[in-house]
């Protein structure tokens, strides 16, 4: 509450912020309940990958720990399935950065919330045009397969995008391709009506005729606007929000990937 209050008072920053953080916070805790169902009959999945494009100074990525944390918590609560040796599920978040002021203020915000261990934080080298050197794909996998100290397709279940407006889409598409983006993967990104980005937009709205997603647009106010003379939001803006129906065009059969 007190980073809004001094965006909204003293210095505007382009934190999430608390209406889309909302959205965000909502979209998570869906996609927490499709893939670790209250129901005990069957064997319950043991991890949930959460990635996010743009850490920023961490705001938006407490919301996604704090999320994962609560779901963590409560998880350990209920009783284990009958096929179950341990109800402790691995809940975590790869964030990317390119800017290294940015990741250092994220990395104190994590640790000031107690969130740090959710987290991974991933540094984004970038060449002279601000382009990321490097595919974000292969830099999330290598983070989760170091991390988790196995060999395994790592697959994205839950995608925030906001970072660089123009490599949304090519960002989007080295993840489907690389296999990151499966069935099931919810990408939320934000931004999409205040920055005019209209080749993402018009990229999953076509995956949707071929029956490949579900997508909508989910209107707000740009984070810290003031207000119309209706009450509403000054300024405009919007988050897109996709759910993986079947595996994207792109993505490799599952055998062929290490």
């Amino acid at each position: 509450r007190s980073v809004d209050d001094f965006c909204s008072e003293r210095h505007w920053m382009m934190h999430v912020g608390p209406e889309k953080g909302g959205i965000l916070r909502r979209e998570l805790e869906g996609r927490l309940r499709e893939v670790f169902p209250s129901s005990c009959s069957s064997k319950r999945r043991r991890s949930l990958v959460c990635v996010e494009l743009g850490t920023y100074c961490g705001y938006s990525a407490v919301i996604i720990t704090s999320t994962l944390a609560k779901a963590s918590a409560e998880m350990a609560k209920a009783p284990a399935g009958p096929e179950e040796d341990s109800k402790e599920a691995d809940m975590h978040l790869y964030t990317l950065e390119a800017d290294p002021r940015n990741a250092s203020g994220a990395r104190d915000m994590l640790a000031l919330s107690g969130m740090a261990e959710f987290a991974t934080q991933i540094a984004v080298d970038v060449n002279h045009r601000g382009d990321a050197i490097d595919d974000v794909s292969d830099l999330i996998i290598g983070a989760a397969r170091a991390r988790r100290e196995e060999a395994e397709q790592v697959v994205a279940d839950f995608v925030f995008i906001d970072h660089d407006k123009d490599a949304y889409l090519p960002d989007l598409l080295r993840m489907e391709k690389s296999g990151l983006i499966r069935r099931g993967t919810v990408v939320v990104a934000d931004n999409v009506i205040f920055a005019g980005i209209g080749d993402y937009g018009d990229y999953v709205r076509k995956l949707e005729v071929e029956g490949v997603v579900a997508t909508r647009t989910e209107m707000a106010g740009i984070e810290y606007g003031e207000e119309d003379k209706d009450g509403g939001p000054g300024t405009k803006d919007g988050m897109e929000i996709t759910t993986y129906l079947r595996d994207p065009p792109s993505a490799p059969p599952l055998s062929l990937l290490p």
